[in-house]
């Protein structure tokens, strides 16, 4: 909890977050976050744009994270599978 608190207002954040219309802050940070979270880029560029939203629960974050990251292992295994 301590270390989203921090990184919520690392500059990176901040300046993604005012970046981004007030109206659809709130789906494009979802959106962004767990697209990288679901990537086998580091999950740290995600949790960085999820903490930035101050809307997002902390039991939320949890939830969306591991199903991201189980999906994410999933698709890479299934793809490999395919070639």
């Amino acid at each position: 909890m301590d270390e989203i608190k921090e990184l919520s207002q690392h500059k990176i954040s901040l300046f993604a977050l005012n970046k981004i219309p007030n109206i659809y802050r709130k789906y494009l940070t979802y959106l962004i976050g767990s697209i990288f979270i679901a990537s086998p880029l580091p999950d740290e560029i995600g949790v960085i744009i999820l903490a930035s939203s101050n809307e997002i629960k902390m039991s939320h974050f949890g939830i969306i994270s591991y199903i991201l990251n189980t999906g994410g292992i999933f698709l890479i295994v299934i793809l490999s599978n395919a070639l």
